[in-house]
């Protein structure tokens, strides 16, 4: 059995709304649609996309200097007040690629304070990049355990 676009059986011909079209439902796009169509957009106006859960405007989409100044995570969290609002928090970069349709997974580390990014991995940002944001619900003492032992140490201890 096949069923069309219409909703309708293709062996009976008969769809269940009789007919009736405007009692279809309206389908939602995800948000990962949104966002990665927001990606594609972003690229082509030297934009980045700002993701941020719980945020009233989950998704908005920031232009770069035009000037080619280096804008690095640590200034755009500070520069739009994520940080400050958020406190600690996990920040994850997708940079596109032609691989992956969400783009190449870059994580963000901070200091074990949970204020200050590492400096290796405090990237610059490029045209296209998407730039993801939760808070981190766990608490300091398995931050600083992470640091100190690897993952799979940490979730041996029970931290994770």
């Amino acid at each position: 059995m096949v069923v069309t676009a219409a909703g309708g059986c293709s062996l009976t011909g008969k769809s269940p709304l009789d007919g009736n079209f405007s009692k279809a439902p309206t389908l939602a796009g995800s948000e990962s649609v949104d966002a990665f169509q927001r990606m594609r957009d972003a690229k082509a106006n030297q934009s980045i996309v700002l993701q941020v859960a719980g945020d009233s405007e989950p998704i908005r989409v920031l232009p770069l200097p035009p000037d080619g100044r280096a804008i690095f995570v640590s200034d755009l969290l500070k520069q739009t007040g994520v940080q400050e609002s958020m406190g600690r928090m996990i920040v994850t970069v997708y940079r596109s690629s032609p691989v992956d349709y969400q783009g190449a997974k870059m994580l963000v580390r901070f200091e074990p304070d949970g204020k200050s990014i590492r400096p290796e991995t405090d990237y610059a940002l490029q045209s296209g990049d998407r730039i993801k944001v939760m808070k981190d619900t766990t608490s300091a003492l398995s931050s600083v355990i992470e640091q100190i032992f690897p993952t799979n140490a940490a979730r041996a201890f029970g931290s994770r």
